[in-house]
């Protein structure tokens, strides 16, 4: 997508995260949590420049490993978010710059496109996504429309109602280059941090009239992802997904809620997956096989009409057509299983 380039914003600390996690490097249903939201942009071919600071090595090495044509800037000072952005500068080479946060892994493609198809068909200096979240007391800016103004105001220095209902600011925006140009550098630390806020620049789009979009979605789309609590909800949601993929596509998962599948696990139609059971890493699964309760498949090829029975943990293995494991089997290294089963005939029939 030529006339957009994105800048996702993942420079910060990770503080409510805890002492011994960044929430950019955890893994999120096989892969890291950063990643999602990169790989949503390659997909989606939109050029992006990732803001980095804090453990800027890892957190390039990650993304890099799965997006080599990503760009980096660097923040060397947490100053906020409008800072950031402009650590970024020299990547604003398109008409229109998209800016997100890096830790929003449950974003769609349709979110995104209807995004910038709103804001590209409109003669507006911004637009950006609103929410209603599930609950009043939040940390996120509350979005305040007042006739012809809106401004947002973030959860620090809001002083107004706590028990009125505000769309709150997701913390995804698509500005006009020549907007950002002109007006970024106006920001200033007026507000309890102390630092400069991107959100600050809704607030000068309208008081110049330069035209504000608001576009409200799905809060269980758009929430992020700043503590261990918010982590494992996501993660909930990112297991319903796929599973919900995979028994549109024909594959028969007994059991979601016990269900493990990685986001680069591969699923032929015909295939059964019993309860609990982990599909771990880049493992692919061909058609009409049965993987029993409880057992473990990471970085593995089955091919069709595969049966594992339960309780087996494979790692780093691949199990020809035909073929039954287990139950009770432990095999991790690159092993090349081919005993014929004398079970592959009765494979399971959906």
């Amino acid at each position: 997508m030529n006339s957009v380039h994105a800048i996702v914003l993942a420079a910060g600390k990770s503080a409510r995260f805890g002492l011994y996690f960044n929430k950019l490097l955890i893994s999120l249903c096989g892969t890291p949590l950063i990643t999602h939201t990169t790989q949503l942009l390659l997909s989606l071919n939109i050029a992006t420049t990732i803001v980095i600071g804090h453990l800027k090595e890892q957190v390039s090495a990650a993304i890099t490993a799965h997006n080599p044509q990503a760009t980096f800037a660097v923040q060397e000072e947490a100053l906020g978010t409008g800072h950031a952005l402009m650590c970024s500068k020299e990547f604003w080479d398109t008409d229109h710059i998209l800016v997100l946060n890096g830790d929003m892994p449950l974003i769609t493609a349709d979110l995104i496109m209807q995004l910038i198809a709103l804001h590209t068909a409109t003669d507006t200096a911004v637009s950006f996504v609103t929410a209603y979240p599930d609950t009043l007391d939040h940390a996120y800016g509350r979005v305040i429309v007042d006739g012809e103004s809106t401004r947002i105001v973030e959860a620090k220095d809001f002083t107004g109602n706590l028990t009125q209902q505000y769309p709150i600011n997701a913390g995804i925006y698509i500005f006009k280059r020549t907007f950002l140009e002109q007006y970024a550098e106006e920001l200033k630390p007026n507000n309890a941090q102390k630092q400069l806020y991107i959100t600050d620049l809704i607030g000068i789009a309208s008081t110049q009239r330069l035209g504000v979009n608001t576009f409200l979605y799905d809060y269980a789309t758009v929430h992020g992802v700043n503590t261990l609590a918010e982590f494992t909800v996501a993660t909930q949601i990112m297991r319903e997904r796929i599973a919900k993929h995979w028994l549109a596509a024909g594959v028969l998962i007994e059991d979601p809620a016990t269900t493990w599948i990685d986001v680069a696990v591969n699923i032929g139609a015909g295939t059964r997956i019993a309860a609990g059971v982990h599909l771990l890493g880049t493992t692919t699964i061909g058609i009409q096989s049965v993987v029993w309760p409880y057992s473990v498949i990471e970085n593995c090829i089955l091919h069709d009409m595969v049966t594992v029975y339960s309780h087996s943990v494979l790692k780093n293995s691949t199990v020809h057509a035909h073929t039954s494991v287990g139950p009770f089997a432990h095999i991790q290294q690159d092993k090349k299983i081919t005993i014929p089963s004398s079970l592959a005939s009765s494979v399971y029939q959906l």
